[in-house]
């Protein structure tokens, strides 16, 4: 059992302490929040090379069908749809690095009041004064009245909940760990903390709730004593910050990596690259050639081979070869990668991808989940902390995207998203596109010849996407949180907690933007539930 957990315990201080915990002259309580060294995520390099779009040899061999003539196969019949339904709260980090302890971040368990342990049911939490953890609503009350009814919980109108032996789910509370294992061990030896009272908005205990006011404190059975290890987080208006006007934020928690399938395995989906990124695969991986009109192709072939040294390799996704003889323009899609592509589920898509090709490159979990008969086993790790960046967007970025989506469950979270309760965010892709032209062409059954030009410079004239980087199915009631400077004579660096992970439709997919409750719209409640936290003052 780790010192700090041990020191908690017995209700000592630290000796060795940065954030501690002090009286002043007016017995006022003042607490220091936000406070430890200062980091962001590191951004890896792939390991494969993404500009790869055919190998030289086999580009001489044959690249050229029978007859330039013939039509390419038709691939527009889409594949069934196997996969879960949306993921409606209970979410968590795809796409993020592994976490260090973080001395605000909780992690919350739910079990029966017999003790059986529910692991589908872990939450993410921060703490924010001696007594209280900040989470979601959803994640110590059910959304769905029925089944608030059927387990005993959440009374009507009941805003703060006692949660005495007898209620039917306890909850216990870790702070400062990195893994779910910690958090069991504190509980089979009884170092974990306990809730006694939960407090909820009034407006989720309605019949006809809303998914807005997804906000929840939990009040814990012994005061938090502040040291190096543990500390809590500062929420916007505890002291005084700067103005920032960054976008950057980052959400942390200890859900599944990858989106999930009903039978808990998880699902196979593309890359960050054209034509389909970040959609969901609705036919295993293929390693032959994506497809493709044979002419197309050629084109896109005799260009790059012979034009190689013209082209940018920076990060490119799209090559456009206007041919202005045939009146027409070639669209090459110059990445592949060794995990080969799919077919992809067009129900589950956005209106910006309307007109394109329906495959896309199978991202690396697809082929490290394949079994040696071609069947996707691969399990979504869960349990690890881990963060990612985000970016903030705003309301009418947030609409675009989510008007954008195709689905009955994604015009849900259209319709649910309230923009005076809630933030929205996601990770944004900016393609790239590089024109050429193609004059004087010449096509035989055995080659083609021309002369091509670059026209401009490579450009983001593309629509920018979101996706890659999200929360999933156990991150739910985590932070969004960033880094601003104190507005003091000596400024510094700390964290502040501005959002709630609250939902989402599935997990880091296409322009499917994360929504998080908005923590400076609910100042006054969280001060009026929190009097008795032991945190008169901030500083």
């Amino acid at each position: 059992m780790r010192l700090p957990n041990l020191i908690q315990f017995f209700g000592f201080m630290s000796l060795n302490t940065q954030v501690c915990f002090a009286e002043n002259k007016t017995n006022e309580s003042v607490c220091i929040c936000g406070k430890m060294e200062f980091d962001i995520p590191t951004i890896e390099t792939p390991f494969w090379s993404r500009f790869d779009y055919f190998k030289a040899e086999s580009f001489i061999q044959s690249k050229f069908p029978a007859s330039l003539a013939e039509k390419g196969q038709d691939y527009s019949d889409d594949y069934s749809d196997d996969y879960t339904e949306n993921s409606d709260g209970d979410l968590r980090l795809v796409g993020g690095k592994k976490e260090r302890p973080r001395p605000w971040l909780a992690f919350i368990t739910k079990r029966l009041s017999e003790g059986e342990i529910h692991k589908s049911a872990n939450c993410g939490g921060t703490l924010i004064n001696h007594w209280y953890v900040i989470t979601a609503s959803h994640c110590v009350c059910p959304t769905d009245y029925i089944q608030r009814v059927q387990q005993s919980v959440c009374n009507e109108g009941k805003e703060r909940i006692q949660i005495t032996d007898n209620y039917p789910v306890q909850f216990d509370v870790c702070l400062a760990i990195s893994n779910e294992k910690e958090c069991l061990m504190e509980i089979q030896n009884d170092m974990s903390y306990k809730a006694t009272e939960i407090v909820v908005r009034k407006e989720r205990l309605k019949k006809n709730n809303l998914k807005t006011f997804d906000i929840a404190l939990i009040k814990l059975d012994r005061k938090v004593r502040f040291n190096s290890d543990v500390s809590p987080v500062c929420l916007p208006g505890a002291i005084k910050f700067k103005k920032t006007i960054h976008k950057s934020a980052f959400a942390s928690g200890f859900g599944i990596t990858h989106f999930s399938l009903k039978d808990k395995k998880a699902e196979c989906s593309t890359d960050m690259f054209l034509p389909r990124p970040y959609h969901t695969c609705s036919s295993s991986c293929q390693l032959s050639d994506p497809p493709a009109d044979p002419l197309e192709e050629s084109v896109c072939n005799w260009l790059i081979y012979n034009y190689f040294d013209k082209i940018q390799k920076l990060r490119l996704d799209i090559i456009r070869i206007t041919i202005p003889a045939m009146n027409k323009a070639v669209i090459c899609y110059p990445n592949i990668n060794q995990y080969g592509w799919c077919h992809i589920n067009t129900t589950i898509s956005h209106v910006d991808f309307k007109e394109m090709p329906d495959w896309g490159l199978c991202d690396q979990h697809c082929q490290v989940g394949l079994d040696k008969n071609g069947q996707f086993f691969f399990e979504s790790e869960t349990g690890t902390a881990y963060w990612a960046r985000q970016t903030l967007l705003t309301y009418k970025e947030c609409f675009d995207f989510l008007k954008g989506m195709s689905g009955a469950e994604d015009a849900r979270l259209l319709d649910n998203f309230d923009p005076a309760f809630e933030l929205c965010a996601g990770s944004i892709h900016e393609p790239r596109l590089q024109d050429f032209q193609l004059e004087n062409l010449t096509i035989t059954k055995e080659n083609i010849q021309g002369v091509a030009t670059t026209v401009g410079v490579p450009s983001l004239s593309l629509p920018d996407f979101l996706g890659g980087t999200d929360t999933c199915q156990g991150d739910s009631g985590g932070p969004l949180w960033r880094w601003q400077v104190t507005d003091s004579i000596t400024p510094e660096e700390r964290v502040v907690q501005i959002g709630i992970i609250a939902r989402g439709d599935k997990c880091a997919r296409v322009n499917r933007p994360g929504i998080y409750t908005k923590i400076s719209s609910f100042r006054d409640w969280i001060k009026k539930n929190t009097r008795d936290g032991g945190c008169d003052k901030f500083e």
